[in-house]
């Protein structure tokens, strides 16, 4: 999935390309100044994904979108590599 070109300015990424968050402190992944729109990016990463797994998987309904996963304790972990996400697996 393509991402905006500064996905590393609005994303607190790890140095190995990760971004890792639970639903309920999905919005501290966010750098402060950009929040808005960072909120916006981790969104699209979520439904967009999670609809192409649903959609792999052959299943019926989406299992993973960003409403389902805001406020729970599931832990979603994120692959990027500069301006693409390239997984995510979702625990809990």
């Amino acid at each position: 999935m393509d991402l905006p070109n500064k996905v590393e300015s609005l994303l607190k990424i790890d140095n190995e390309g990760y971004l890792c968050c639970s639903g309920k402190d999905y919005a501290n992944q966010t750098k402060p100044l950009q929040q808005k729109e960072a909120l916006k990016t981790l969104e699209s990463i979520l439904d967009t994904m999670g609809g192409l797994s649903a959609k792999a998987q052959a299943l019926k309904q989406i299992i993973t979108n960003s409403m389902k996963f805001t406020g729970t304790d599931h832990r979603i972990y994120i692959k990027i590599q500069g301006n693409k996400a390239l997984g995510f697996l979702k625990v809990g």
